[in-house]
């Protein structure tokens, strides 16, 4: 059941959850870490999937100005939220306990930092489509910059984009993935819109989204079983630009697996749900997804969605890589 739970750490509030056979200190430990706009609600469907796979532990929490955990004005830096995900293990005294850590987007890169400085931690690695590679923030993004005026634009734009648009566009199939984004919805409407905004504008402007080069090149050469998950038409953390790097980093790690979902974007857990569970969940019991037939549980009607011109740009740089990556794609 998702109750709220909070515990005062060194730089807040956290709200936390933790679920599943909590009683069994030896089932698998899976902490789960969300993106630079969701909380811990993102992650409620897989927590689910995982919980009725087998015996594990799962713990969520809402990262520092997300969710119900308090907003902090100090800089968003990797090692604030690294610091976050630790000072809570050990407040729960999990502190010695090994982990798979399953990351989205900033969340990615905070899961990858963490296991940069806490490589023994660390058993598992699951990153759905990560921040931390280079690429080019969103025009405008360099506005956040500008102290005061950055904040007051950013927060001019969003009373005026409605949360609806915001969350959509994080979504390749509107229609099909309705229910899930009113979930969502429902969900963020419980952050304060000035809170949320502040948390944003801080992480954009200190969380290292796309310098975390030189420790995401460190783990990559640890062999640590790690599954690294992309959408195809991801335009947040672009797939066309961001997968290769990822595949160009960890594809010499014998213990490294890549999945490309078709016709997804960044939410892609929340949009393709029962595959991804499926997917997921199998992995972290050590089944070979890849004998599945994973395919048959997508949303055949996203083929006739219309793309966009970014879309198309997408499409042609899977088309001109088919013989490289087509055997990631589900």
């Amino acid at each position: 059941m998702d109750q709220k739970t909070f515990v005062q750490l060194g730089q807040g509030r956290t709200r936390y959850i933790y679920e599943g056979d909590t009683s069994n200190s030896e089932s698998p430990l899976i902490v789960c870490i969300h993106g630079i706009g969701s909380a811990s609600y993102s992650f409620q469907m897989l927590s689910e999937a995982l919980i009725k796979s087998g015996s594990v532990r799962i713990l969520r929490l809402d990262l520092y100005g997300r969710g119900h955990s308090d907003a902090v004005s100090d800089p968003h830096t990797g090692e604030l939220f690294v610091d976050q995900v630790q000072e809570l293990l050990e407040k729960l005294n999990l502190q010695n306990d090994k982990i798979t850590l399953i990351g989205h987007s900033m969340g990615g890169c905070i899961s990858a930092l963490f296991t940069h400085k806490y490589p023994d931690k660390v058993e598992r690695l699951i990153l759905l489509t990560p921040a931390g590679l280079p690429w080019n923030l969103p025009t405008g993004s360099s506005l956040l910059k500008i102290p005061y005026l950055g904040r007051w634009v950013f927060g001019m734009l969003s009373s005026f984009v409605a949360p609806e648009k915001t969350v959509a566009e994080n979504f390749f199939d509107l229609e099909y993935s309705k229910d899930n984004i009113a979930t969502l919805l429902k969900n963020r409407g419980e952050t304060e819109q000035s809170k949320w905004t502040d948390a944003l504008v801080n992480s954009v402007n200190n969380f290292p989204l796309t310098t975390s080069v030189e420790q995401i090149t460190e783990i990559s050469r640890q062999e640590r079983p790690t599954l690294i998950i992309w959408a195809e038409y991801d335009i947040t953390t672009p797939s066309d630009i961001c997968f290769p790097q990822w595949v160009k980093l960890f594809k010499s790690n014998p213990k490294a697996e890549f999945v490309v979902v078709k016709d997804t974007r960044h939410n892609l857990h929340c949009e393709e749900v029962e595959l991804s569970n499926q997917l997921i969940t199998s992995w972290v019991h050590g089944r070979d997804f890849k004998s599945m037939d994973l395919h048959k549980l997508r949303n055949t009607k996203s083929a006739n969605v219309t793309l966009t011109a970014r879309d198309e740009i997408i499409k042609k740089f899977w088309l001109d890589n088919k013989v490289q990556y087509s055997a990631y794609m589900i």
